[in-house]
């Protein structure tokens, strides 16, 4: 089984501990889908804000492909 490195390990594995599905095919931060980099931002913000901050993770299709634009081009911008 192929893995990512020691980092994206970590980074799953605190995914997982918060609610977040990692499906196995994900093995490095790269192969996130924008969906998934939403709710893993998402559930992140409610748990560091003690649930001060409230956000949904179930975006509308058209909110959906205005996060999905804006968050794949900043992500891909920040892993290049």
């Amino acid at each position: 089984m192929e893995q990512g490195n020691e980092g994206d390990e970590i980074l799953f594995f605190s995914c997982r501990q918060i609610g977040c599905e990692i499906p196995p095919s994900v093995k490095r931060v790269g192969d996130m889908t924008a969906e998934l980099l939403i709710e893993v931002i998402a559930k992140s913000l409610i748990l560091i804000s003690n649930g001060e901050i409230q956000v949904s993770i179930d975006l509308s299709f058209s909110l959906r492909s205005s996060y999905v634009i804006f968050i794949t081009t900043g992500f891909n911008a920040i892993t290049c």
